[in-house]
């Protein structure tokens, strides 16, 4: 296997660090793509760059995983907790869907959560798609309303909020697409020349034309040139690819423990595709790809 250190870096193109320099000037920002897009990576990124700018600015991350909003609602409450625990005990009182009068207490409670002199307080919601659609409906629509300092950040696979709604935010509405996320020729090229890589162009257009830049693919193509010389474009099937540069190099152990993981709950929703992408009846690769859920690679 051929070492390269830098594979397992974090890359953020020039693109993307622009799209999340806007999150700040914001009220809500959607960042909305299927997944191993690097939504996930990407809002780290850009977390740590405020946490560094900002030291005393309050930034609250919270991973939603199943459909409950009582776990929901429990999870913000414990998470709310570290740094205002009246208040969170007072919310935990409150029933979910909050209705008017409870998004009002919502609002006072970040009035007094932002520290004396902090500019902003930061709400990170990750896999809101796994919440019922209306779930979220009336407290960003309470919290987005001219809340000095206020900031909130979903991230999605699908669609979070309405027409109407993105309407009514307007200028206050930041959205970061599949389209910022994705990596173009040019990007792929660094990020290869990033991970001391060796490209040609013959390569390039190819796995251009397999993964329409879907950064989580391109990734296991490079693991696979790093462990064998080979990009991997002709294995059968994705989960082949994903057993040859991510199952075979581990122990036994480590083997079954993510085979374990694949039939768990996180991935139960992932079914199994036979083939690679591949251009065919005129359908692009990636995108008749990624409509079968078949990538078990987190964002």
């Amino acid at each position: 296997m051929m070492m390269h250190e830098h594979l397992n870096d974090i890359y953020i193109t020039e693109r993307l660090e622009a799209r999340l320099s806007e999150i700040a000037g914001h009220v809500v920002t959607t960042v909305i793509a299927p997944m191993a897009y690097g939504k996930t990576t990407a809002i780290r990124h850009w977390q740590a760059q405020m946490a560094q700018a900002y030291p005393d600015a309050v930034i609250l991350r919270q991973s939603i995983f199943n459909d409950s909003v009582g776990d929901f609602w429990r999870g913000f409450c414990r998470l709310l907790a570290r740094s205002a625990p009246d208040l969170a005990e007072q919310l935990l009182k409150a029933s979910f869907p909050l209705d008017l009068q409870g998004c009002g207490l919502v609002a006072d409670i970040w009035e007094e959560l932002r520290p004396a002199g902090s500019p902003s307080v930061w709400w990170i919601l990750d896999d809101v798609h796994l919440l019922p659609s209306d779930a979220l409906e009336p407290l960003v629509n309470s919290l987005s309303d001219g809340m000095e300092g206020f900031h909130l950040i979903l991230l999605s696979r699908n669609r979070i909020l309405t027409r109407s709604e993105e309407m009514r935010l307007g200028r206050h509405l930041c959205r970061i697409t599949i389209s910022d996320l994705a990596l173009t020729e040019s990007e792929t090229w660094q990020y290869a020349k990033n991970c001391d890589l060796a490209l040609n162009a013959e390569d390039a257009a190819r796995m251009m034309e397999i993964s329409e830049g879907w950064i989580g693919l391109i990734y296991l193509f490079f693991l696979s040139r790093a462990r064998d010389g080979t990009w991997g474009f002709d294995a059968p099937d994705v989960f082949t690819l994903i057993d040859q540069v991510m199952l075979d190099p581990l122990s036994d152990q480590g083997r079954n423990c993510l085979r374990f993981a694949r039939q768990g709950p996180i991935l139960k929703n992932i079914r199994r595709q036979p083939t690679l992408p591949r251009k065919s009846r005129g359908r692009k690769p990636v995108r008749r790809w990624r409509k079968t859920k078949t990538f078990p690679v987190t964002t």
